[in-house]
């Protein structure tokens, strides 16, 4: 419980601060903001360091730091994601938005195990200051690329209300584009099974331990892992936002198969799944990226960052449910025809879209 709700308050912030980080990283230098926001978390996991150290820390800190470190992820995302562009060309987003993901995935996969193993070696208190010392490593890297490119954005939004109901008029105008910000609220919706049967699916279909729920994350971070380098090998003149639409297939299939299949069938599926997502995902951000403009770019991350927060939990919760009254094949079966309807509208949309271009 105590770990479940401090995963619940790096969220919240996400919620309430978003949009205003959004704002943030589109009127002020993004390498700036990045800097900021780093020395705070630097200054967080110091001073976790230094309770533990003491042996005076206590869980409602956790609770504190964990809500803190929520807060400055709503002011770095969108920076990070804005500044991106500046760094590269257009036509090399996918394969630097794959690069990314690639190394967030790894760091979330090799991250706890290198935890523990640190926890067991030095105790808890140097892990903070070890943490602490990543973000000064971060700091750095950021400073070598100062003055490299230009991510002052030269005009700026008015005000948050008006300024994100000027953006919204904009984002509707391109319409390729608000069809797919739509589309990810539903896919969050949607994949929620995935996340919220995993734990039943592990002791009722896999091997009934523990072990079953750590092979099935890792089979998924190593199917994002080959799907953010399958990327890198496609073509740039591949129309993204079709694209983005057709690799959602494969989930629905694997969301219909999984309730029977085997242990290693459930283990490829989970692969072919984390794939996909990161298919999805890297498409969706190198989008952003190229089609929203540079003093708006901060302002549609955050609003892609809050669409997905608002439905997940939604999501989570009926998957939640269905899984515990029902079964497990419930919750995949409506995860499913969800991603169906989503897809096919989503393609038909396009299709309609085009047409009238034509």
């Amino acid at each position: 419980m105590s770990f479940a709700l401090s995963l619940s308050l790096t969220m919240v912030p996400g919620l309430a601060f978003s949009l205003i980080g959004g704002l943030a990283s589109d009127r002020f230098d993004r390498l700036k903001v990045l800097i900021v926001v780093d020395v705070l978390q630097m200054l967080i996991s110091s001073s976790l360091g230094v309770l533990a150290s003491e042996n005076i820390l206590r869980i409602w800190e956790l609770y504190v730091a964990a809500f803190l470190f929520g807060t400055c992820r709503s002011f770095r995302y969108p920076a990070a994601m804005g500044v991106v562009p500046a760094l590269i060309k257009d036509a090399t987003l996918e394969k630097a938005n794959s690069m990314l993901g690639s190394l967030a995935q790894a760091a979330t996969l090799i991250g706890p195990l290198l935890a523990n193993a640190a926890i067991t070696l030095t105790g808890v208190a140097m892990v903070f200051f070890i943490d602490g010392f990543s973000f000064v490593m971060s700091i750095l890297s950021i400073f070598l690329i100062i003055g490299l490119v230009e991510t002052r954005v030269k005009s700026a939004p008015e005000g948050a209300v008006r300024g994100y109901g000027r953006i919204l008029r904009e984002l509707r105008k391109k319409k390729r584009l608000f069809g797919m910000l739509l589309f990810s609220s539903v896919l969050s919706l949607a994949v929620a099974p995935l996340y919220a049967s995993t734990p039943k699916l592990a002791s009722e279909y896999v091997v009934g331990t523990r072990n079953g729920l750590t092979i099935l994350w890792v089979t998924l971070t190593a199917g994002y892992l080959l799907g953010a380098t399958l990327l890198t090998k496609i073509s740039a003149s591949i129309d993204r936002v079709k694209m983005f639409f057709v690799v959602h297939a494969p989930i629905v299939i694997g969301f219909w198969l999984i309730p029977y299949a085997s242990f290693f069938a459930v283990g490829a599926i989970y692969i072919i799944l984390g794939a996909t997502q990161a298919l999805a995902e890297i498409i969706m951000v190198s989008v952003i990226q190229s089609e929203s403009a540079d003093h708006q770019r901060g302002a549609v991350f955050a609003l892609f960052n809050m669409m997905g927060m608002w439905t997940a939990p939604i999501g989570l919760l009926l998957a939640g449910l269905v899984a515990d009254h029902d079964s497990v094949y419930a919750g995949f079966l409506g995860g499913g025809l969800l991603m169906l309807a989503g897809v096919l509208i989503g393609i038909l949309n396009d299709y309609m879209l085009l047409r009238r271009k034509c």
